[in-house]
């Protein structure tokens, strides 16, 4: 796995590039420390995906998913999730993310919380913190 440096700007270009190409169903893990821009991909990912700018999207920190339903029938329904305060693997299922693995896109940020669990057709998202504006990134395929 390479990772490469990049701004902020550069992250939210990788973002815009994978919501080109992933099509349903489709899980991406965002791993990353507090703060390292698994919220930003995400929103970049989705405003793209949806090819709306001004696409509203808060982070699901609190109400733990946040779902997106396509105005476009070619497109899929998208699941935002953040699962930094689950728990358990019972919590998870809790939410339906099972039948959103198997049908939707879903983000997920914090996935060590799904333990080993296989998840198919899977892209993993790594970020780390270089300094303020800057960080290193890799993308690859499970």
């Amino acid at each position: 796995m390479k990772f490469v440096e990049c701004s902020q700007e550069g992250l939210e270009d990788q973002a815009y590039l994978l919501s080109r190409r992933l099509q349903a169903p489709a899980t991406v893990f965002l791993w990353g420390a507090m703060g390292a821009g698994k919220s930003t991909f995400a929103r970049a990912f989705l405003r793209s995906y949806f090819q709306e700018e001004t696409l509203e999207v808060p982070s699901p920190t609190f109400t733990l998913v946040q779902t997106y339903e396509p105005k476009d029938p070619a497109r899929s329904t998208v699941w935002h999730v953040d699962l930094y305060r689950i728990q358990t693997l019972d919590e998870v299922w809790e939410l339906g993310l099972d039948e959103a693995l198997s049908q939707h896109i879903c983000l997920i940020e914090w996935p060590d919380r799904l333990e080993n669990l296989f998840i198919p057709n899977r892209i993993n998202v790594y970020i780390d913190i270089i300094s303020e504006d800057r960080r290193a990134f890799a993308i690859c395929s499970d």
